[in-house]
């Protein structure tokens, strides 16, 4: 599906400088009623992606005109609690707002994905078995086991272009300081339209490789894997891992 933008380049950065200031203003005005846990949350991990290298440090405006221009775009950070941690703990996640950044406005995109679901395993299954029975194997090592594993991270695991960084400028507010940071970011974030079609072009190859090259029987659901095969084709995915007849976490 093929996705128009709504804004033209020229539109989108001529009206970066207000918007960024804007949502500068609109951030300010938001801390006063937000959930201090939260805003201490999203700062949180903020940080913890500036130490892991997917973020760089905050950067002054300053910095950011001489390295971009005046026309430098910036992104909103907010975060969302998703439920609780096992301790019982609220659970929090950030969230890079590109329906108000104008990124998503400005860019074109195909956005027309094909996934697969819970079907798309029990056909496996099925395929798979009436191979092995059609063949005449029988017995304990041609059981049909599955297993599943997903990526340890899927967060920024598509780089974004040297050319691109200075219009995803993240603005996430600082609750020590009471003032908004500027971070450069290097990695795709999901808030961004283009980036969830890019990050599964990432996982469909690797799923196409495992087939073509290694001749695994796997598939995918964006991070999420799941591998079919028999126990005589895979021992790491023998008796001593998996229970009989169902699907175990891998």
């Amino acid at each position: 599906w093929h996705r128009s933008a709504s804004m033209s380049i020229e539109e989108f950065l001529k009206t970066a400088p207000q918007r960024r200031d804007d949502l500068i203003s609109k951030m300010k005005k938001e801390a006063t009623k937000a959930d201090p846990l939260l805003l201490h949350a999203v700062y949180s991990k903020t940080q913890q992606e500036v130490q892991q290298g997917t973020m760089g440090p905050p950067r002054t405006q300053e910095y950011l005109k001489e390295k971009y221009g005046a026309h430098w775009n910036g992104c909103q950070r907010f975060g969302l609690q998703q439920g609780l941690t096992e301790t019982g703990d609220p659970k929090y996640r950030c969230i890079d707002n590109h329906a108000t950044s104008g990124v998503n406005d400005a860019a074109t995109r195909r956005q027309k994905i094909w996934m697969s679901n819970v079907a798309s395993i029990m056909l496996q299954s099925k395929k798979l078995e009436q191979a092995i029975m059609s063949y005449k194997y029988v017995g304990e090592s041609w059981e049909v086991k599955a297993a599943t594993r997903d990526l340890k991270s899927a967060y920024r695991q598509v780089p974004l272009p040297d050319s691109q960084i200075g219009i995803t400028i993240i603005l996430v507010w600082n609750p020590h300081t009471s003032e908004v940071e500027f971070h450069e970011l290097y990695g795709q974030p999901f808030g961004a339209g283009h980036a969830v079609p890019n990050f599964y072009r990432l996982a469909a190859w690797i799923k196409t490789a495992a087939r073509r090259l290694l001749h695994i029987n796997v598939d995918h659901f964006f991070d999420d894997f799941w591998i079919i095969e028999p126990c005589s084709t895979s021992p790491r995915f023998s008796t001593e891992y998996f229970s009989s007849g169902g699907l175990q976490k891998g």
